[in-house]
């Protein structure tokens, strides 16, 4: 009778150890990659290192606080002309030709990256297409700059 008892024992305690390690887990990573990529494309551009050569050198976030001058005498111009030349075109164009398509899209990751001004109001947009999708993983980051701070967001389907 006691041998019964241990065995028994024995096949719940391994039954439950399956049912609760193989789906659960699943979904966590699988969400924790795609978290894991997002945090890592938002680390890239807010990284004050990562420089545009073709704009006078400054870094992806300043140029992206081009987005929130008003007087376009205190703008910053780049030398590329096929972006409007104006530092905020050509860094939202940068990021998605050079980081956004060969990193996400060209994996088959949908995305949606967003320039957000202090107060968290959307100021500028790109994504590659609709953006329709069931569910998606997303993050927001603080970018802060010597003339103030603004936010970036990136949202990728899952």
């Amino acid at each position: 009778m006691g041998v019964a008892v241990i065995v028994l024992l024995c096949i719940i305690f391994i039954v439950a150890y399956i049912l609760l390690s193989s789906n659960p887990s699943e979904p966590y990573q699988k969400e924790s990659f795609e978290s894991k990529i997002v945090s890592g494309v938002l680390s890239v551009i807010s990284d004050s290192g990562l420089k545009i050569e073709n704009c006078k050198g400054i870094s992806i976030k300043d140029a992206l606080w081009q987005c929130f001058i008003e007087e376009k005498n205190d703008s910053i111009f780049c030398d590329d002309y096929d972006y409007n030349s104006d530092a905020c075109n050509f860094s939202l164009t940068f990021i998605k030709e050079e980081i956004l398509d060969p990193f996400l899209y060209q994996y088959g990751y949908d995305y949606k990256f967003n320039l957000l001004s202090e107060s968290q109001r959307s100021i500028q947009s790109i994504s590659n297409g609709d953006f329709n999708c069931k569910s998606n993983t997303g993050e927001i980051a603080k970018i802060a700059t010597y003339s103030g701070s603004y936010y970036i967001s990136l949202s990728i389907c899952q």
